[in-house]
């Protein structure tokens, strides 16, 4: 059931300093909720990446956890290795995703729980892909660096047992991390 009921169009920007260098950074966060679940939110209020060098990880985190909400999101994705411009794949078959991907969509409201998620101990569910389509180096701070990086998300969400979730939801997110000229406020 990946049929959509309606569709939520989104746009947040968040405007803050990046790490110890102090360099100025715009996120943007746009996108679309159909299916099981509508609703809408305001601001994506975490929104980070980085690349470990010690454990050879790229890490990628954004969401939108405020309440009063209609309902809540997040995701988390753990690729191998530094960003690079790719598509990263969890679809449950083996010749087609990405070797060692953790990743994970969940979207929640009044209990009720939707998830997409592959890897770091848990039971798959779903499928999610995200393409980075842009990305350079922003600032190193010895194990840690940080980019200008750009891309998106899809996932197909799968009702959670036992919450009381029912269907399927399709979630889009672009996202952005750079200087205004590379991540452009969206129009109101």
């Amino acid at each position: 059931m990946r049929t959509g009921v309606a569709s939520l169009l989104v746009a947040v920007v968040v405007v803050g300093a990046s790490g110890c260098g102090g360099s100025n950074t715009t996120s943007t966060c746009t996108g679309a909720v159909m299916g099981a679940l509508t609703g809408t939110f305001s601001v994506c209020n975490d929104f980070d990446e980085r690349y470990r060098a010690n454990l050879d990880t790229w890490s990628f985190t954004a969401a939108y956890t405020e309440l009063p909400t209609s309902f809540t999101w997040s995701t988390e994705w753990e690729p191998k290795g530094e960003p690079k411009a790719t598509t990263y794949l969890f679809s449950g078959d083996p010749n087609r995703d990405t070797k060692n991907l953790s990743c994970d969509v969940t979207l929640e409201k009044a209990g009720k729980k939707w998830v997409a998620r592959n890897g770091a101990g848990t039971v798959s569910s779903g499928d999610c892909s995200m393409t980075v389509s842009s990305v350079e180096t922003l600032e190193e701070n010895g194990n840690v660096t940080t980019y200008k990086v750009q891309g998106d998300v899809t996932a197909h969400l799968e009702a959670v047992p036992g919450t009381g979730s029912t269907g399927a939801i399709t979630f889009t997110l672009a996202w952005c991390k750079g200087d205004v000229v590379m991540c452009p406020q969206p129009m109101r």
